[in-house]
């Protein structure tokens, strides 16, 4: 029974302290930006401007708090995770289709950044999924490939049967994560570099979400990663 209490002791604690910690990071995450749009908006009123400073100020701003406004959403989609209110609606679906449709929309962008963006998916793959949360899973993973992979680069996706699970590697030959990094890289608010990740509009939320996302299909996400030599990411789904 003693044993039973400190246990639940511990859990308890330790639930408190992540708590703790994530109300720390959300305030932090969102106090710099709002910090920063005041100071601006203080500038862009100082003095009299021309009506174009102040309609590309204003266009800034709208980057800005669609920025703020997507941390949002993921932080309420990461609490209600937290409290096991997200709700999946399981159907079977065609992953290696779903997969190949989400690479799709970033050849353009992959283009622009002469990057060569590839997609290896010819086998059948089945799996009962949700197919929003997937789609969001891939996006996320696709989309840190193209931002974190200098010009000239390249990415390749690859879907697979691998026994009774269904496989898929995103791999890039980006900035790498060094291995100090690799325990952390689905914690909230982890950025492996700060300065690009706030260049490139990351908060530190997306690998947090891939990870949730994947645990609640009961599969399970790795990463294999060497600094400025690329990233594998490897999903395994049921």
């Amino acid at each position: 029974l003693i044993g039973t209490i400190n246990g639940m002791i511990a859990r308890l604690e330790g639930s408190f302290k992540r708590m703790a910690e994530f109300t720390a990071d959300a305030s932090h995450e969102l106090k710099t930006p709002l910090c920063a749009l005041r100071g601006e908006a203080e500038l862009l009123l100082s003095k009299e401007r021309a009506i174009g400073e102040y309609q590309e100020g204003m266009a800034h701003f709208i980057e800005r708090f669609d920025h703020l406004n997507r941390m949002v959403n993921d932080l309420i989609l990461l609490s209600k995770s937290d409290s096991s209110q997200v709700e999946l609606n399981l159907v079977p679906l065609r992953l290696d289709l779903l997969v190949q449709d989400v690479a799709n929309l970033f050849q353009v962008l992959a283009e622009q950044k002469n990057i060569g963006l590839n997609i290896d998916s010819r086998r059948e793959m089945t799996v009962m999924g949700d197919k929003m949360r997937l789609q969001q899973l891939f996006t996320n993973l696709i989309d840190n490939a193209v931002k974190f992979t200098p010009d000239g680069g390249s990415i390749r996706i690859r879907a697979e049967r691998d026994g009774d699970f269904a496989k898929v590697e995103v791999v890039d030959t980006g900035m790498g994560i060094p291995k100090e990094g690799h325990e952390n890289i689905f914690n909230r608010f982890y950025r492996v570099d700060k300065s690009r990740s706030r260049e490139t509009g990351g908060a530190g939320l997306g690998l947090s979400i891939a990870d949730w996302i994947v645990r609640a299909h009961h599969g399970t996400i790795e990463v294999e990663s060497e600094l400025n030599r690329g990233s594998i990411f490897t999903v395994s789904l049921p």
